[in-house]
Order: C-alpha cells, then sequence, then structure tokens
C-alpha cells in the first residue's frame, strides 16, 4: 500500500511530460496483457487440435484414408497443411485414379506420380507451412515492442524530470535536498511503472515463446513426414524426400527477440549520473553570516528552533522552506509545547534588513524569551 501511494503522489508531483508517459505506459500495459490472454488461449487450442489430429492420423492406413473419410475443415495448425497438401495431391492425379482414391476401391495402388509433381506437393506443403508458422507467431511483435519501450519511455521521463529539478535547483541559487527531493521522486516514477510492465511482460514472453517453438517443431516434423508417405506412397519407389526449406525463425524466436542492452545500458548511465551529482548537494542552507561576537550558550538541538533567511530572501526552518504565515503558525505552537524554546536566526549578509527584522518580529509576536542571531566568530 505504501508503494502504492508513493506512486500516485509521485504521478500527481510529475510534469505533464511525466504524466503523460505513464498514461501511455498503463495502456500499452492493458493491451499487452490482452495480447498476451489471447495468445496463450489461441496456442491452447491449436496444441489441443494438434494432439487430437496426429493420434488419428497415425491410425490410418495410407496417407490419404484420414482425407477422404473425415473430410477436414480446419484451415489453421498441422491440419490444415495437411489439408491443402491432400487436395493438391488429388488434383495433380489422373481422374480415373482420383476416382478409385475416392472411392476406395481396389486399384489405388496404381497411383503414381513423377517428380516434378511430387515437387509440386512438397512446394505447396511448404508453402502452407510458412503460412501456419507466421500466423502462430503473430502478435508476438507487439508483446515485444511493448516489453522493450515501456521501460525505454520510463527513462525518457525520469530523464526529462531530473532536468526539470536540476533547472529548478539553479534558479533557486542552492542544491538543498528537501528541495529537490521531491521532484526527483516524481521523475522516477515513470521508470517504476515502466520496468512494473516490462518485467512481467518478459516472463509471459519467453513462456508463450517456448510454446510457439514446440508448436512449430511439430508442424515442421509432420510436413518431413507427410512429404516423405507421399514419395513412398505415389512416386513407385521407397524414397523418402526430405523437406528442403527455409527454417525460418520470426518473431517467436529471432525477429522479434526482446534486447535489454540498450535498456541496462541507459539505467547505468542514469545511476552514474546520480552518484556523480548527489554529493555534491549540502544537506544544509548555504549562508553566508556577518561576523559578531558568539554567546558561550550551548545549542541544545531539542530546545532550538533554527530559522534560516538566505540570501534571495526565502526563509526555512530547519531545512524546510517555509512562508511567513506558516512560520508563525508552526513557532506558536513550538512555544506552547516549550515555553522556554531558544530560537536561532541565520541571516545572510546579503539579505536586506526588512527580511530579517519579520522573522524576529515573528518571534516576538509568539512570545519567545530567548531569542538571538547567528553570526561567525572574528
Amino acid at each position: 500500500m505504501l508503494i502504492a501511494d508513493s506512486l500516485v503522489s509521485g504521478f500527481l508531483g510529475s510534469n505533464m511530460m511525466g504524466q503523460g508517459i505513464v498514461i501511455t505506459q498503463l495502456v500499452s500495459a492493458i493491451v499487452m496483457v490482452a495480447a498476451i490472454v489471447g495468445k496463450s488461449r489461441e496456442l491452447g487450442y491449436i496444441g489441443m487440435t494438434t494432439r487430437r489430429f496426429l493420434r488419428d492420423f497415425s491410425t490410418g492406413r495410407d496417407v490419404l484414408e484420414y482425407y477422404l473419410q473425415r473430410r477436414p475443415t480446419a484451415v489453421t495448425g498441422i491440419e490444415g497443411i495437411y489439408k491443402e497438401t491432400c487436395e493438391r495431391l488429388l488434383k495433380l492425379l489422373a481422374p480415373d485414379v482420383r476416382s478409385l482414391l475416392v472411392g476406395r476401391q481396389p486399384g489405388d495402388a496404381a497411383a503414381a506420380l513423377t517428380a516434378r509433381e511430387i515437387e509440386l506437393v512438397r512446394g505447396t506443403c511448404e508453402h502452407v507451412l510458412d503460412e501456419e508458422e507466421i500466423r502462430v507467431e503473430h502478435g508476438m511483435g507487439l508483446i515485444s515492442t511493448i516489453v522493450t519501450l515501456a521501460p525505454m519511455l520510463g527513462l525518457l521521463g525520469t530523464v526529462w524530470g531530473v532536468l526539470d529539478a536540476f533547472a529548478e535547483m539553479g534558479a533557486a541559487g542552492s542544491a538543498n535536498l528537501a528541495t529537490i527531493a521531491p521532484s526527483i521522486s516524481a521523475a522516477l516514477v515513470t521508470t517504476v511503472v515502466g520496468l512494473l510492465v516490462a518485467i512481467p511482460g518478459v516472463i509471459f514472453y519467453s513462456r508463450i515463446s517456448a510454446s510457439i517453438r514446440h508448436i512449430t517443431s511439430d508442424m515442421e516434423g509432420f510436413a518431413d513426414e507427410l512429404i516423405g508417405r507421399i514419395a513412398c506412397e505415389f512416386q513407385g519407389r521407397a524414397r523418402e524426400m526430405s523437406l528442403r526449406r527455409r527454417r525460418l525463425r520470426r518473431m517467436g524466436t529471432r525477429g522479434a527477440a526482446i534486447d535489454m542492452n540498450s535498456l541496462i545500458d541507459l539505467t547505468f548511465l542514469l545511476l552514474v549520473v546520480f552518484i556523480v551529482t548527489l554529493p555534491t548537494l549540502e544537506q544544509s542552507i548555504h549562508v553566508l553570516l556577518p561576523v559578531g561576537k558568539t554567546s558561550n550558550a550551548q545549542d541544545d538541538k531539542k530546545k532550538t528552533f533554527s530559522i534560516t533567511v538566505d540570501s534571495l530572501g526565502k526563509i526555512f526552518v530547519g531545512e524546510a522552506p517555509t512562508t511567513l504565515d506558516d512560520l508563525k503558525s508552526s513557532l506558536a505552537k513550538a512555544v506552547v509545547d516549550n515555553p522556554e524554546l531558544s530560537v536561532l536566526v541565520r541571516g545572510d549578509v546579503r539579505v536586506g534588513y526588512g527580511d530579517v527584522y519579520e522573522v524576529v518580529k515573528i518571534a516576538k509576536e509568539c512570545n519567545v524569551k530567548h531569542l538571538g542571531l547567528v553570526s561567525k566568530e572574528k
């Protein structure tokens, strides 16, 4: 719950660029989830139909028995490859031989195809197999794109936010952590959201890719076996014919592989920027104190209320910026809690007398008993 609150507060505190990137990442995450669910269901259905078809096909006497008896209507997966190949095979046979085969009458053993006709059947099987691989891998490119771009957009938003934070720090003339930390925290929200989108996406992408490789391997093996059996049964001699074709690995294996090297490089670059710049941030307000004689009073931090006026006239309580109205309310409450409270005012020598006087005036109005002005020793 604390993490969710941090993300929400960071989102609300970020600029328009950061909020737009976060919204884009969330929309892309919804699209990615829909693509993952749809692809998982599709692959599950293809796997179920493949197992059922291979079980029935293996019980047939010859390569055409399943086709002639059941007339498959499927147009996808292994059954689609088998259907298109058988239709091409029957069209190449002579009409009288085709009628004998369709009627399953004696004499079908005389059916024969030339080597050129077998090559045409092989070409049909190869073409359908390539189409089925593309169909099975469809959608993986979208998942890969979202998984890759989500953290990259996050880094863009973070770098943009850090750039604005440093610009604000330069305009303020000080490197105070209390003022710059909220801006950096808001800038990091885009990177956090990008990683929350990408990490589950990589996990599911790998699992789906493994399922696709298994299915395409089954299709390739079946296509090799199918052409080999056709060559044996219809060419008149027991010559196996290998299926010479390109074994393409498209989106599911190589074409859509997720390359995280650039993301890792940018992450280390961002880390180096923080490591280099963080030591330069001062832990306190830089004030050029006037020269004077200091008292020997001990500074008990538990009983001291420190007020600082920097060179620009900005007021700080401790290290937190404040206004005159907020200072009055917080100081009055502190005096009620501790009537013996000591108030130390640190005024920059370059600031106008009136700015320090307003702080001293508020301290008097709050009935501060112990009030001191901090200076440097001579």
